[in-house]
């Protein structure tokens, strides 16, 4: 069910409220603790997502706020001058464009031609170094884009739904885990006897290596506004000492057959101790 603009103005006041908490710690502090750089990160997330959301009604009522200005600062796609068409559309142009690219790495030149793009007699240069060409991989969370990876990918990106053109409380709720529960059945179902070719892929958000994953987990609950044993087991995050992660990446291979998994360099804390992770589960 969609928000209603009542309930995204309580959002932005809510993440204004815990903003200001996180900046009562001092700069010092603040500095020195990426973590607390990250909430501060997920609440200005969240307040943009609420904004880019107001309907146009709300923001001609309250012409003082700037809203479409505001708006203006979101997405990517603004700030390379792009249109964000609909979401459909852009997946129809995806779907052209790995038509493409598979005739690009063909032997010989290649016509098409489709709503999107029109092409003639390319041949094009240099091919490939295998014959298939290297694998493609594609990300999505929504029942169609899974489908397109289903279908085309050699390795499949399980990722929040990000329909909203950006990560915040829709995406959140998103990544829970019962929201991939349902995500790799699609994909399973789309696959068909695929499946078993497939890499599969999580991306992971935030990477904190402790040996305090209580108090790391209950952060994040906090942040998340949800349960522990959530934010636990969404595939997003990544919390504990260095077995425990192992053991948790392990759990996730069996519920979910993820054979891939990205962390980011600056995304947590104690990503030095990282290849110890690697080690343990090398040849497992």
């Amino acid at each position: 069910m969609s928000r209603t603009d009542d309930e995204r103005v309580a959002d932005i006041l809510d993440n204004c409220r815990r903003l200001r908490d996180i900046a009562l710690v001092g700069e010092e502090k603040f500095l020195a603790d990426e973590v607390l750089q990250d909430a501060a990160c997920y609440r200005v997330t969240v307040i943009g997502e609420a904004l880019n959301n107001l309907s146009d009604d709300f923001a001609e009522q309250h012409p003082d706020l700037e809203i479409p200005e505001a708006r203006g600062m979101r997405t990517d796609y603004e700030q390379a001058g792009m249109t964000y068409d609909r979401p459909g559309l852009r997946i129809d142009r995806l779907i052209e464009s790995l038509e493409i690219i598979r005739g690009y790495w063909a032997p010989g030149p290649f016509d098409f031609a489709s709503e999107h793009y029109t092409i003639t007699g390319y041949d094009g240069h240099p091919k490939p170094w295998t014959e298939s060409g290297p694998p493609i991989i594609i990300g999505g969370g929504g029942p169609r884009m899974l489908g397109v990876a289903a279908e085309h990918a050699d390795i499949v990106g399980v990722t929040a739904n990000l329909r909203a053109g950006e990560v915040g409380v829709d995406a959140i709720a998103d990544s829970m885990p019962a929201a991939y529960d349902r995500k790799l059945a699609r994909l399973r179902e789309c696959a068909g006897d695929r499946i078993d070719d497939l890499e599969i892929s999580s991306l992971t958000m935030n990477t904190t290596i402790t040996d305090d994953r209580d108090a790391a987990l209950g952060f994040f609950a906090e942040m998340f506004n949800t349960s522990v044993d959530d934010v636990a087991q969404t595939p997003a995050l990544l919390a504990g000492s260095v077995s425990e992660i192992v053991e948790t990446l392990q759990e996730r291979r069996e519920r979910w057959g993820f054979n891939y998994v990205v962390v980011q360099q600056d995304g947590g804390q104690g990503m030095e101790q990282f290849p110890k992770v690697v080690a343990a589960l090398a040849g497992t």
